[in-house]
């Protein structure tokens, strides 16, 4: 048996010895990607190159090891950096859902932000674009919350483009292009706003009377990408130039050459996206056409790349007008004939695609279930100040039924006293005990009325809020509107300025004497503390204290502090408070005076 029992001793310390390396490693290796996770989430900003880079590096094997939280920040960062760095990120669709369904859960939102935000673009790259704006939807008043400006730009501008690609409405388009650039002016981000003017001075450039417009962010663009030496947006202002003189200026031989100059700049090729290379082409061959040089048009308009409907569109639109130029009538209405059937399509297609309804439905589900919120909130306030009118009352009505019992006691008392014939020959000093009695009582009395009245003056300011509170519920639907009627009822009834007579008042109605007393045995408490020890009184937590009392949570807790330390207590200033109430009756009063 203990040979057994060492042999089994030998195994396990071998095992020990084989598998300790391994685990070292395993942990080393953990410790490195999450660096270089951490590594890449801070270049994606300013570098998504270098980021796309770092996350290259990482094993697909060993990413898909990863904990589940690590493993959604990878499947972001790959998103975006491929995002950023004009990559296909189609194919991504089933991983950033699982990310936002993590981040969802979790948290944090700035990363839920960024995960609907690159999950809008994945959708909109696979062809959904409704699925597409429901991300952004959820994804906007996160980033609205966050004050990220660049972030909340960028999803400004990501719906822009989702309402240019499908024709859907070109003015939400300028308004969200507008709020990108209104976002990235305010954060000082100045590396997007080359892009930010110039994006919106293209969707100006084709609007009727938008040339001033159009001239302003056109020029602002160009100072920035030129300041910024970004090629892509000084190419982006070059085409932009053509197609002006083209247009506007009706300079056709100019803005050929413009066009045509570009294109054979091999300086340029590379930034050439898709889209803006067939856009050269067309003004290339466009301009020609206008200046009767046919075969240059015949020469740019082979170049262009068709790659969907929108290229056959403007290829089509293209050869008509130079089979027009050519005197060949029948092939030009060939060609406008097949021009204007691929614009029938994307017109029905974009009509299908009613993209800003469905906005303004997603728009309308979140106000409603934010009004919905609001309600349930009202309802809870309306409970709780209920509760606590109800707790007062019934505390008003025990002190005053002690209050009885107490009159009765000293009235049996003086009878006491006068019915005892040894004592006549005390009758000057029996006047005056009976007249301090009597004084006594008399300011016992006047204390009760003053009680009374301050009860029923903070029963009637709590029954008003909870009136106007169920007056606005179901007077105002819009939650905005909702929330002014709430700050005004919190502004009149609830206010720093009003409430402490109020409270006090009623802390004085309940326990007859026990704040008088306070300040008689502490003269250093001020109005402030005894107001702070009254809220206590009540039951109000910290956050309504801080509300009532207009002092922030860190600032609350040093009041107490304080006045902890001036009424020489060492426990905790609740708890002394409570302890105190808890035992409190209306014949010791004197012990807090």
């Amino acid at each position: 048996m203990k040979r057994h029992i060492g042999l089994i001793s030998v195994l396990t310390v071998l095992a020990a010895v084989l598998f300790l390396p391994v685990l070292i490693s395993c942990n080393d290796r953990g410790t490195q990607l999450r660096q270089a996770l951490a590594a890449a989430d801070s270049l994606m900003m300013t570098d998504p190159l270098a980021a796309l880079d770092t996350l290259l590096a990482i094993d697909s094997a060993d990413a898909a090891r990863l904990p589940r939280a690590d493993r959604a920040l990878y499947t972001l960062l790959r998103t975006e950096a491929g995002y950023k760095c004009y990559m296909p990120v189609a194919g991504n669709t089933t991983a950033i859902s699982e990310a936002v369904d993590y981040y969802r859960r979790k948290g944090p939102e700035d990363r839920l932000a960024r995960a609907l935000t690159m999950q809008g673009a994945v959708l909109t790259e696979c062809g959904d674009p409704d699925g597409a704006m429901l991300a952004y939807k959820e994804a906007e008043p996160l980033l609205e919350r966050s004050g990220d400006l660049e972030q909340l730009g960028l999803l400004h501008t990501r719906i822009g483009e989702l309402y240019q690609m499908t024709f859907s409405n070109t003015a939400e388009t300028v308004y969200r292009y507008r709020k990108a650039l209104e976002c990235f002016e305010a954060g000082n981000y100045e590396h997007r706003l080359a892009a930010a003017n110039l994006t919106l001075s293209r969707i100006l450039l084709t609007e009727a009377d938008s040339t001033a417009l159009w001239e302003k962010y056109y020029r602002k663009g160009t100072e920035y990408a030129i300041a910024s030496h970004d090629t892509l947006y000084i190419v982006e202002s070059i085409n932009q130039s053509a197609q002006f003189s083209l247009i506007c200026a009706k300079d056709s031989l100019h803005a050929a050459r413009i066009a045509a100059k570009t294109l054979l700049n091999n300086d340029y090729t590379s930034y050439l996206s898709h889209s803006l290379f067939n856009s050269f082409c067309q003004i290339a061959a466009d301009g020609y056409t206008g200046a009767e040089r046919t075969d240059s048009s015949l020469l740019f308009a082979g170049m262009m790349h068709l790659g969907n409907i929108v290229d056959s569109m403007n290829y089509c639109h293209v050869l008509s007008g130079i089979m027009e130029a050519d005197g060949n009538p029948d092939g030009a209405l060939d060609y406008t004939r097949k021009a204007h059937a691929a614009e029938s399509r994307i017109n029905n297609e974009s009509d299908i695609l009613d993209i800003s309804a469905f906005e303004h439905e997603i728009q309308n589900s979140y106000d409603k279930a934010l009004y919905k919120r609001n309600a349930i909130t009202l309802v809870l306030i309306a409970t709780v100040l209920a509760s606590v009118t109800a707790v007062m009352t019934v505390g008003y009505i025990r002190t005053r039924k002690s209050l009885k019992r107490t009159r009765r006691k000293i009235t049996d008392n003086l009878h006491a006293v006068y019915g005892t014939e040894s004592r006549k020959g005390c009758e000057t000093s029996e006047d005056e005990e009976l007249e301090r009695l009597f004084a006594a009582m008399r300011k016992r009395l006047a204390k009760e009325r003053k009680a009374r009245k301050d009860m029923a003056d903070i029963t009637g300011s709590l029954l008003s809020v909870t009136n106007e509170m169920l007056k606005s519920y179901y007077k105002y639907e819009d939650a905005n509107t909702f929330r002014r009627s709430i700050d005004r009822l919190v502004t009149e009834y609830l206010s720093p300025e009003t409430m402490p007579a109020k409270v006090i008042g009623t802390v004085n109605a309940a326990y007859l004497g026990f704040l008088d007393g306070l300040r008689a045995s502490c003269p250093r408490l001020t109005d402030k503390d005894i107001f702070i020890i009254a809220l206590i009184s009540c039951g109000f937590d910290n956050e309504s204290m801080c509300l009532l009392a207009g002092v922030k949570p860190e600032s609350m807790m040093v009041y107490k502090s304080r006045i902890a330390a001036k009424m020489g207590i060492e426990e905790r200033l609740t708890r002394h408070i409570s302890s105190i109430l808890s035992s409190y009756s209306p014949e010791n009063t004197q012990s807090f005076t």
